[in-house]
């Protein structure tokens, strides 16, 4: 069998970390608790580990709008990446709150000790 791995997009990303219910954090709607504090099981209603801490995650989406967004924004366009992800750490301005809309940008030949990627492949 072949593995290959693949970013998923942002929606994926926000979908794993949030469950269906469109959760504040993986594990709930509470900041509170060992959680909150540490990144203590933190597991999504999808099963996925360390959605809110750790670092900061690629996903393989251009920073752009979201659909139905009337904001224009300077940075929008193809020459940012969208990174998701409270990181343990802030991103360069992005202030982490471990909550699961966090979302920055970062130019995609970027490194940082708190950006990272997961790795992920298509459900059979």
């Amino acid at each position: 069998m072949n593995l290959i791995a693949l970013a998923c997009n942002e929606a994926e990303w926000e979908r794993a970390a949030r469950g269906t219910d469109g959760r504040i954090y993986p594990w709930g709607n509470t900041a509170t608790g060992k959680r909150a504090a540490s990144g203590a099981d933190d597991v999504s209603p999808c099963g996925a580990f360390d959605m809110a801490g750790n670092v900061w995650e690629w996903t393989a989406d251009w920073y752009d709008a979201y659909p139905g967004n009337d904001q224009l924004d300077i940075a929008f366009g193809r020459k940012y990446r969208v990174i998701r992800r409270g990181g343990a750490i802030d991103y360069y301005g992005a202030i982490s709150t471990r909550r699961c809309t966090d979302r920055a940008r970062s130019v995609p030949y970027a490194t940082y000790d708190g950006l990272g990627f997961r790795c992920v492949a298509d459900a059979s």
